[in-house]
């Protein structure tokens, strides 16, 4: 209330004073990133189409011959890199605009470098992005007839225009942390067995014998360290190499008869989800798993990181 009335009037000329464009609305997709239900992508790279379901994202792809690449159906998409890409595409904003003879600047517009469409609801926002053959460090976007043509850097499209590669998810399963995981069964060809979290302990169970103290026996305490670390290895574990063109669980794979198998479940007993992993090629070794069902590799190395039940004791 003490607030001088000229210092008032000072500063709302100053936010008033600005010029006519930055009054405008600069984004070309004015959305949410978690309102967008899916994402299109057409350039020279091929086509990319990502959807959003209930708990994830879900990719289909035809990359361009020179990409190299196969064609991918509705697999799993890497969550992170899509989170990136929905930033990238929110943020654009036109650096300036272009409202008159609209149809002249068209005429000198190469071919297209990308159409992006998004879908909101069952609303579809389309835009075109073109260079001019004269500002190789400007890109002219065309949304549709009415909005003007928005300017933006090369740098800005370039931050979207990546690999579809980079798209698909490597989690051998779909794990938001891995406590998640409260029992987690272990089978080799000599043998299986569980390990269960109770009250913030962990419990050995031996398969095919007897725990209850009727029979002499009971599950035995491990240290709850050790199965921490093996479930954050588990969390954290990426394949190294998708090898889609094998079909089912061929000789080549030994996932048929898998030498070990990891079956995760949750509090409820519900499955997150299982791990096959079979025959070993030189420093990787094949596997399959719930969330990835085409056989890939990964580093053998992570086999020495699963306990045997001495391991324990």
């Amino acid at each position: 209330l003490n607030y001088p009335i000229n210092d008032i009037y000072r500063n709302i000329k100053q936010l008033l004073n600005k010029d006519l464009t930055a009054w405008r609305q600069r984004e070309i997709f004015p959305f949410a990133s978690e309102d967008i239900l899916e994402i299109q992508l057409t350039s020279p790279r091929g086509h990319l189409r990502l959807s959003k379901g209930k708990e994830d994202w879900r990719m289909e792809s035809r990359p361009a011959e020179k990409e190299g690449g196969k064609t991918l159906n509705k697999v799993r998409g890497n969550r992170g890199e899509i989170a990136n890409l929905l930033g990238g595409i929110v943020n654009f904003r036109g650096d300036d605009f272009i409202d008159f003879k609209k149809n002249q600047w068209k005429q000198n517009f190469g071919p297209p470098l990308m159409k992006l469409t998004l879908k909101v609801s069952k609303v579809e926002r389309e835009a075109i992005f073109y260079k001019d053959g004269i500002n190789p460090d400007l890109v002219y976007v065309l949304t549709n007839d009415f909005d003007p043509i928005f300017q933006i850097t090369d740098a800005d499209l370039r931050s979207i225009d990546q690999s579809f590669e980079i798209y698909r998810d490597r989690h051998l399963v779909a794990l938001d942390f891995p406590e998640q995981i409260q029992t987690l069964k272990i089978k080799r060809p000599e043998g299986s067995f569980s390990l269960t979290k109770k009250e913030d302990r962990w419990w050995f169970t031996k398969d095919g014998v007897s725990n209850t103290p009727e029979n002499g026996g009971s599950p035995k305490e491990v240290k709850s360290e050790r199965v921490s670390q093996v479930l954050t290895d588990l969390y954290h574990l990426r394949l190294e190499t998708f090898r889609d063109e094998i079909k089912g669980d061929t000789p080549e794979t030994g996932l048929k008869n898998p030498q070990m198998t990891l079956h995760l479940q949750d509090k409820n007993g519900d499955s997150l989800g299982q791990i096959d992993f079979g025959r070993i090629e030189k420093d990787s070794i094949y596997g399959k798993s719930t969330g990835q069902p085409h056989p890939f590799l990964l580093k053998k190395s992570f086999l020495e990181q699963i306990p045997h039940e001495k391991d324990f004791f």
